[in-house]
């Protein structure tokens, strides 16, 4: 389905269920890249090529190896595109879990796609070893990728090459899910989910060291599997927005520069002097999966101030909460939120206390994706 990113309102639905081009059966993640729409499709074990805005299928591939593919990551080169796919097929012991990663390379002809397989790969030993695989992000020019593992509770990092470089911060006490980049020159920031049932937390980490910079949270979102980040000025996102899935039935929007400043304010050491990060206010929501099996492009939800969770360390240690703005939430008990058609105010959150105790993996990481 596709929805206007300023607001929420429903636009198409493309493609059907089934086997043929142009048709899907449990499609994973979606990943936009210049007029193109890859899609992962988990039941049809292939990755399909779809060309924007026309929306014509211009083909598959990926079905000779793939068992079970999830996540994707794709990067333009000198060759063409890059695509790296996440593999969770059933592995009953370690030593089958060197084909966890499938790297692709494609390019668009007259014809539709000419794709080749040019690795798999995934280490078989702890802590590299990739358990139960699904987001994946790459930043080539850091030559990294950014790996999330559920049962490891922890993003694994390795590089373009398919070599394990460590792990990720121990910070998560949820499954990691989406990962996103935020880039500025060489410099950025990785965004990591936090899969929490109650709320969602989104950790923040120093592009370059991959040391933890600040994690914040929404008021509503929770649950959030898949994520995307723009950093394109639109509506009234002046330097983009994150985007949070929430509960498998809406999308949250955050605003880059709350985020930003959560990120500023967390380094600088003056997170407890800010109790509230803009103002928040109400838009019309995304509705992805409303009870009636219909799409509900009305449904609303509250766009909020993100709440930072202050430095997450190794040992336990408490620390301020503050929510950030978000757009898009829905309700998990089948129900919708009310209309809101027009942007409006809303109070601000107020300042919690909370005692973090993220879990102690070994040392490594990575992260990324919308489903």
């Amino acid at each position: 389905m596709v929805f206007t990113a300023r607001d929420g309102a429903y636009r198409e639905r493309i493609g059907i269920e089934g086997t043929g081009l142009g048709e899907f059966q449990r499609p994973n993640e979606v990943f936009v890249i210049d007029d193109l729409a890859v899609v992962v499709e988990r039941d049809n074990r292939r990755i399909q090529v779809i060309r924007l805005p026309d929306r014509t299928p211009l083909g598959t591939f990926g079905q000779a190896r793939l068992r079970k593919p999830y996540g994707c990551t794709v990067f333009r080169s000198y060759f063409g595109y890059e695509l790296f796919v996440t593999d969770d097929y059933d592995a009953s012991a370690v030593s089958e879990l060197d084909e966890r990663v499938k790297h692709y390379r494609f390019t668009v002809t007259e014809t539709g796609i000419d794709a080749s397989h040019v690795n798999t790969f995934g280490a078989t030993e702890k802590p590299g070893a990739l358990s139960e695989v699904e987001t994946i992000y790459a930043d080539p020019a850091s030559n990294r990728l950014a790996i999330a593992d559920e049962r490891a509770s922890s993003i694994k990092l390795y590089d373009l090459a398919g070599n394990f470089v460590s792990v990720g911060p121990t910070v998560f006490d949820a499954d990691p899910e989406g990962i996103d980049l935020y880039t500025d020159d060489e410099d950025g920031y990785w965004l990591c989910t936090d899969q929490i049932d109650e709320r969602s937390r989104f950790h923040v980490f120093d592009r370059d060291s991959f040391d933890h910079r600040a994690t914040f949270r929404g008021e509503r979102t929770a649950d959030t599997d898949g994520v995307w980040l723009t950093q394109q000025e639109f509506g009234p996102f002046s330097e983009g927005a994150f985007f949070a899935v929430h509960a498998d039935r809406s999308v949250s929007a955050f605003d880059w520069e709350d985020i930003e400043a959560i990120v500023d304010d967390e380094t600088s050491g003056h997170a407890a002097d800010r109790s509230t990060i803009g103002h928040p206010a109400e838009s019309q929501p995304f509705c992805l999966r409303p009870s009636s099996g219909r799409v509900c492009p009305s449904a609303s939800t509250k766009r909020e101030k993100a709440q930072p969770w202050g430095r997450c360390s190794p040992q336990p240690s408490t620390s301020r909460t503050r929510t950030l703005f978000q757009t898009g939430s829905g309700t998990r008990n089948g129900s919708h939120p009310t209309d809101a058609r027009n942007w409006r105010r809303s109070s601000a959150p107020t300042i919690e206390s909370r005692s973090a105790s993220p879990r102690s993996h070994p040392p490594g990481s990575t992260i990324r994706g919308p489903t």
